[in-house]
């Protein structure tokens, strides 16, 4: 559904908003301490979730599909969830935010990723909700992203066994963060392939790949800059749910998002400068072109004029009774015409 499906309905009425990316939602759980993690690829609903989510071990539990509003209201009611929060949660056009429920923390953000084969670049929405002992994640589809997460917990190693819920929530905000470097770093080798093409051939494939960057880049920044704000917000706030322990890796995190809005800045002005070079390279071919036709249109002016002197039709022309006047005005013409080009060529303008 569109927004304007909203238009009139009270603050907190759950509407999806957005496209339905997965047939049926799903959710899947994951129990750790420190001793161990248990995985729970299915959990059929909201009370088996609730069952999941032990008081006495730190539980994540991963949602896929937002439009089944009824598994989110559910979830909701049985976690104790605002009702505000609930309809961010199904709105899945929202802008990069973090809020402070009090004893709930919401940290919206765009998972962004590029297609192996077209390199289009494709984004959806995932929420993370921060309890007193769970996590929640909410995403638009099935997907891997967060396998990495999975895979350390897992590990007899793991430094997310030894920490609660807020350092697990920092773990997945920097598995989505790090996603943002591969789409960014692509960008930068596909402007890289680019350059010589731009001076070599350009041509209207090639200024429209440029613009397709511009646009990608255009579209990473409007997401990257206000997940940058959120994480800001969720490191300086006062949100007891977080440890100041945990507050040190959101600033590294904080810092990643730094360096990739530089990099997006710094991409988007090669593409300005090479979409420049393209225009200044296609006037240069276009000047080429034009030095070339007015050459030729140079060296043929003086060669009409004789054509034209002789190809009048008057009755005393003493040449014309020449034996030699054929010739000669051919010679004469040919003359002009490698004159005035050794001229041209002299003077470096052809």
């Amino acid at each position: 559904m569109s927004r304007r499906s909203k238009i009139g309905l009270a603050p907190g009425t759950l509407i999806h908003v957005g496209v339905r990316h997965a047939d049926q939602a799903t959710m899947a759980g994951m129990r750790f301490a420190p001793q161990g993690a248990v995985e729970a690829r299915s959990l059929p609903d909201a009370a088996a979730a609730a069952a999941f989510a032990t008081a006495d071990q730190v539980a994540w539990v991963d949602v896929n599909g937002v439009h089944d509003v009824e598994l989110v209201r559910q979830l909701g009611t049985g976690f104790g969830l605002h009702p505000l929060l609930m309809e961010d949660l199904v709105n899945t056009t929202q802008r990069p935010k973090a809020e402070d429920y009090g004893d709930r923390y919401y940290l919206v953000l765009k998972m962004i990723l590029e297609h192996p084969e077209t390199h289009a670049i494709e984004m959806e929405q995932v929420s993370l909700v921060l309890g007193p002992h769970w996590v929640f994640t909410f995403q638009e589809r099935e997907a891997d992203t967060f396998d990495p997460v999975r895979r350390r917990l897992h590990q007899d190693d793991s430094r997310v066994r030894q920490h609660g819920a807020d350092y697990l929530m920092y773990a997945l905000l920097d598995t989505v963060v790090d996603n943002y470097f591969q789409v960014v770093e692509g960008l930068g080798t596909r402007i890289e392939e680019l350059e010589p093409r731009v001076i070599a051939s350009p041509n209207s494939e090639t200024l429209a790949d440029l613009y397709a960057i511009k646009r990608a880049l255009l579209g990473l920044r409007r997401f990257v800059a206000p997940a940058l704000d959120a994480v800001a917000h969720v490191r300086r706030g006062d949100c007891a749910l977080i440890q100041q322990s945990t507050r040190v890796f959101l600033r590294d995190v904080e810092d990643h998002l730094v360096r990739i809005m530089e990099t997006i800045d710094l991409n988007r002005e090669m593409v300005q400068g090479m979409v420049d070079a393209y225009l200044s390279a296609l006037s240069h071919r276009m000047n080429d072109v034009m030095r070339v036709l007015t050459v030729i249109a140079t060296i043929f002016i003086p060669l009409t004029f004789i054509v034209g002197v002789y190809g009048m039709n008057f009755a005393h022309m003493p040449e014309l009774g020449w034996r030699w006047s054929y010739p000669i005005v051919w010679g004469a013409m040919v003359s002009v015409g490698v004159g005035m080009l050794f001229f041209f060529r002299r003077r470096g303008w052809f």
